[in-house]
């Protein structure tokens, strides 16, 4: 039930963010990561294009309304890979590949049953992602290894190097 909220400003990274799996909230108490209802500008995560971008592997997680941008080449700027979680209001633009991807957290989750599933992003929007082979980098995408109940609403997605939308094999 911990909420971290993020001020106003941009933050430098750069190596990226990981939440480990097993860092949780609960249905009834998720653990909140914010931006400042006081702030007159969008708090920014800025990876520099040298780190990896944030990857979300713990449950009961709720972001709200900050920005990522500036991943590594080859690397999405949120992967979510927990289950019951919630993006609302996040933008993702610069990114080095897809802005927000749904998929497993590691190599070695094999099984449906260790993917992802249960997560809404919720009025966000991703553009301008682009991974140096302009062939990859998506706005949004949903694909291979994740498991059910994933929901995209009211997101837009535009001028992204591959599709703005990639729900390959879903």
């Amino acid at each position: 039930g911990q909420t971290i909220i993020l001020m106003e400003g941009i933050y430098y990274f750069e190596s990226g963010i990981r939440i480990e799996r097993g860092i949780n909230g609960t249905e009834e108490n998720p653990i909140r990561l914010i931006a400042d209802p006081e702030a007159k500008t969008r708090p920014v995560i800025d990876f520099k294009h040298m780190g990896n971008g944030l990857t979300l592997g713990g449950n009961w997680w709720y972001l709200y309304g900050f920005d990522v941008t500036n991943s590594y080449d080859g690397n999405k700027g949120i992967q979510v890979s927990g289950n019951n979680n919630v993006l609302d209001q996040i933008n993702t633009y610069y990114n080095g590949n897809t802005g927000i991807q749904i998929s497993r957290y590691h190599v070695a989750d094999l099984t449906i049953d260790q993917w992802p599933a249960n997560n809404l992003i919720l009025n966000c929007s991703s553009w301008g992602n682009a991974d140096s082979g302009f062939e990859d980098a998506d706005g949004f995408a949903a694909k291979l290894t994740c498991g059910d109940g994933n929901v995209f609403d009211g997101c837009v997605a535009y001028h992204n190097a591959d599709d703005g939308w990639d729900l390959y094999a879903k």
